[in-house]
């Protein structure tokens, strides 16, 4: 009994310090080594995006593939870091014409902030298809643009 004890806290130390490392987000693409060093505003194949809402419980299954990361650089972080990938940007699955894009923060350690949903300006006021698990900002609440 005492090493099935011993034996579930090592795994339980060891799934720790995986979650920490940031080894969980294994599973979301990494930025290619070609990938796009977006700048804020995001503009992808001639589309600029704004922020537009967040995603409800991302599965990996929603993402088509990872196009590149926002650089982190003095005009949009405090600590500006432009080698770090880790704001990956991913084109949907559920949206070939690329209205949306997804934004996630990977290796970000235990309690990631939420995946952030891009929407292309040119579909402002227009009725299109939005997938069921993307949410939009609620208009009324300033203070969610903001996080």
């Amino acid at each position: 009994m005492k090493r099935v004890k011993m034996l579930f806290a090592a795994l339980w130390v060891a799934a720790g310090v995986f979650m920490a490392s940031g080894c969980a987000d294994a599973a979301y693409p990494k930025a290619p080594d070609d990938g796009i060093g977006f700048k804020e505003p995001v503009v992808y194949e001639g589309r600029e995006y704004s922020y537009y809402g967040l995603v409800n419980n991302l599965k990996t299954s929603y993402i088509d593939q990872c196009i590149g990361y926002i650089v982190q650089d003095a005009t949009n972080c405090s600590v500006p870091d432009p080698e770090n990938r880790n704001d990956r940007v991913y084109t949907l699955r559920d949206d070939s014409e690329h209205n949306f894009l997804l934004v996630y923060y990977a290796n970000c350690g235990i309690c990631p902030p939420p995946p952030q949903i891009l929407r292309a300006d040119d579909t402002d006021g227009q009725d299109i298809a939005i997938p069921a698990y993307i949410e939009k900002y609620d208009e009324d609440d300033d203070d969610e643009l903001s996080e």
